[in-house]
């Protein structure tokens, strides 16, 4: 007897459940001490006047995601239960998970693993900041295929095309888009190589920019609780690559179309880019006016924004608004502003005043501010409570805590902030304080700078050597990595040189990008075309 042709047809598809987000509403970072001051809970810190946290929930509300873990630190539960009532409707679950004592990312996945929260796969926004313009439907896409491949390829990082500040360089297989190089901890813009990653179709990577999100299988939770160090994600990823051999897993990365955008703000310096992206309106849909229903902003040309109260911004000259020199800045309420300032890719909070013929650029100034007249403040962040004298010029990169009346005399400090009191050295033990005057200037005691994150040499290309070639001085040589170019990576360089003409010879094409190259200098990735 004939079978039915329905026997014949294939099962459907078992439909795949819907990624569950992870979302980090605080920041463990030491150097953001002027910021908790008055936002101990990092994701309540506005951007364009707005708390961040809310660009973030509203572009997962633009994804598949119906379930939402929000992870926030024991001192810090009041915020994160004030912004549960806001956003529960907004998804299916929107769950508070209070990490008691947690200082951490990894503390915080730690427990979620412990308490087996986590037990599908996941999407994990390491930090508040974390936004995208984008309904990430592609991305996903693409994560799900490569699990289906391999339960081996447990995790996809997402990249952007957008700025990379720190320049930071990754290799990756130009097939497959498996991660193969990744720099270490202390040394963002460089990797370490061996010969056969020229060889295996290694694509060296410097114009793309890690966004802090990350599609997660629940075996990264897993590694976080087996490695009680680890307090990052990039430590899950040095794991993974270091012991591919015996851990077997393979982390992808995913780089959005230009036309899309994603970003995080790690430091000060990304935290004012940040800024700057939003209000020139790069996350459409996620711009000031529509990420926060409490507020009202009223948009005007020039991407210029003021929150409006019972009564509106106050401007004290001839035009409802800045002079023309002025643009991308967004106000809060009961904000005084001089006709004559000039402000520009920046935010003034609420009940601040700016006087006459003062320059403000590229700045996050907080609430209840005075900045005198024909003061000028580039790239700086200032913090609440804060008054600047007349005619003050402040250093670039500086960074002013709560509360403090600014010497006009005071002498600049490199890589230092300037607090009001002493820093409790319980609460922020890597800062260290000393008065001088009538402020207090404090400095992280690994000597990097307040303003962004410690980047140390510029992007060289370190050679490996095999276990086989190994030697006693191996560790000797890994302290120096960057300081020097030996005889055996002179000699890499050499045969790298020879192949490489060999081959443009073979395709008859110009050699004049590797005859720049000197004999005695390391390979510098500038050099390098990024196909």
């Amino acid at each position: 007897m004939t079978p039915p042709a329905s026997a014949f047809k294939k099962a459907p598809r078992k439909e795949e459940p819907p990624l569950t987000a992870v979302v980090m509403l605080d920041v463990h970072d030491q150097r953001f001490a002027s910021i908790l001051q008055s936002y101990p809970c990092f994701g309540t810190f506005p951007i364009a006047n707005v708390p961040v946290i809310n660009f973030a929930l509203s572009g997962l509300m633009r994804t598949e995601v119906k379930n939402v873990f929000l992870v926030v630190s024991g001192l810090n539960s009041e915020y994160a239960d004030k912004i549960q009532k806001e956003w529960k409707m907004a998804f299916e679950e929107f769950n508070v998970v209070i990490c008691d004592g947690a200082a951490s990312l990894g503390d915080c996945m730690r427990e979620l693993h412990n308490r087996e929260l986590i037990t599908t796969d996941f999407l994990l926004l390491s930090s508040p900041t974390c936004l995208i313009s984008t309904n990430l439907v592609t991305q996903i896409a693409e994560f799900r295929k490569r699990r289906r491949e391999s339960a081996d390829n447990v995790m996809t990082l997402l990249y952007s095309h957008r700025e990379n500040p720190e320049q930071s360089v990754i290799g990756v297989n130009s097939t497959t888009n498996k991660l193969m190089l990744f720099p270490a901890a202390n040394s963002l813009n460089s990797v370490k190589a061996e010969k056969r990653d020229f060889y295996e179709g290694v694509d060296i990577r410097r114009d793309i920019t890690n966004t802090g999100i990350a599609f997660c299988s629940r075996l990264i939770a897993t590694q976080f609780s087996d490695n009680f160090d680890f307090v990052s994600l990039d430590d899950v990823v040095r794991e993974i690559l270091s012991k591919d051999d015996i851990l077997g897993m393979s982390v992808h990365i995913d780089v959005m179309p230009t036309k899309e955008r994603a970003f995080y703000a790690y430091d000060f310096e990304s935290l004012v880019l940040l800024n700057t992206l939003v209000l020139e309106r790069w996350f459409y849909p996620l711009v000031p006016e529509t990420a926060d229903l409490s507020r009202c902003f009223t948009t005007n040309p020039r991407n210029l924004y003021r929150e409006e109260d019972v009564e509106n911004i106050i401007i004290k000259a001839k035009t409802w608004i800045l002079s023309d020199l002025s643009s991308t800045v967004s106000f809060g309420r009961n904000a005084k502003i001089s006709y004559e300032a000039v402000i520009n890719n920046s935010s003034i909070g609420e009940n601040s005043t700016i006087e006459s013929n003062t320059n403000i650029s590229n700045c996050l100034i907080g609430r209840n501010c005075r900045i005198g007249a024909n003061c000028t403040i580039e790239n700086s962040f200032i913090g609440d409570n804060v008054t600047i004298p007349d005619g003050a010029h402040i250093q670039k990169e500086s960074v002013i805590g709560n509360g403090v009346i600014y010497p006009k005399g005071l002498t600049a400090v490199p890589h230092s902030a300037i607090f009001h009191d002493a820093i409790n050295e319980d609460q922020f033990d890597k800062i260290s304080s000393q008065k001088i005057g009538s402020v207090h200037v404090a400095k992280l005691r690994s000597n990097a700078p307040f303003w962004k994150r410690s980047v140390n040499g510029r992007t060289n290309f370190s050679v490996e050597e095999s276990e086989s070639e190994g030697s006693d001085d191996e560790d000797d040589e890994d302290d120096n990595y960057g300081n020097g170019v030996d005889n055996s990576t002179r000699q890499f360089h050499d045969e790298v040189l020879e192949s490489m003409q060999k081959i443009l010879d073979s395709e008859d094409q110009p050699n004049q990008q590797f005859s720049e190259i000197s004999e005695n200098a390391p390979i510098d990735l500038k050099q390098w075309e990024i196909i």
